[in-house]
């Protein structure tokens, strides 16, 4: 999975649409969000991180470094299991 389709895949898990995610990361509109997924545009490496909070995820599994979404996602936030 490339990191346009992971962002797809968290977002339509959080039931979010383009645009709500274009909004919190203050995107003027959702294309920018649609040509990420669709791998039409790169996601800059500046937001990475944003991308990564605004999908409850890590910058790990949007980089394709795991396949597991929330494995550091958990002790970054403090929570414990």
């Amino acid at each position: 999975m490339n990191i346009g389709q992971r962002v797809k895949h968290l977002r339509e898990g959080l039931d979010m649409s383009q645009q709500e995610l274009a909004d919190l990361l203050d995107y003027k509109s959702p294309s920018t969000i649609a040509k990420i997924e669709s791998n039409k545009n790169a996601m800059p490496l500046n937001m990475v991180a944003r991308f990564a909070d605004e999908l409850d995820t890590t910058e790990e599994y949007l980089l394709g470094y795991t396949d597991d979404p929330y494995i550091n996602a958990v002790k970054q936030k403090g929570y414990h299991c």
